[in-house]
């Protein structure tokens, strides 16, 4: 379910803190689901359990987690909206930076937008090979 790449750059919180979301994004995790417990995660991914406890406590900042003394950690109702808010607005930042640049090449609208679309295509036809 949960796994990281101990080569990558990307701290290995980080990854369990985006792994976490998208797992919720493709519903593989749903409202109320039980999380394993530190000891558990860490045990499985073999990774020190602080730093599971670091990639928890960012999820809990963030309003996806919940946990609850002797029961466990849980997936909060709105974590999906959450996640999907969040996912929203750093596309809009990236997008800014592209319409950015797009403007220093005096690229058109029209260019853009066709750009756009056939990277669109590339993307969704890649995605459903995986499927």
């Amino acid at each position: 379910m949960i796994q990281v790449d101990s080569k990558s750059s990307i701290p290995l919180y980080e990854q369990i803190h985006c792994k976490v979301k998208e797992l919720i994004l493709k519903n593989a995790l749903r409202e109320g689901d039980k999380l394993p417990s530190v000891r558990e995660l860490a045990f499985m991914i073999t990774i020190n359990p602080n730093t599971i406890s670091k990639a928890y406590g960012k999820l809990e900042e963030d309003g996806i987690i919940e946990t609850f003394k002797g029961k466990g950690t849980f997936i909060k109702s709105e974590a999906k909206s959450l996640v999907k808010k969040y996912g929203i607005f750093l596309i809009e930042k990236d997008l800014r930076k592209i319409l950015e640049n797009a403007l220093l090449l005096n690229l058109e609208l029209r260019d853009i937008i066709k750009m756009e679309k056939k990277i669109y295509a590339d993307v969704e036809e890649k995605n459903n090979d995986r499927n």
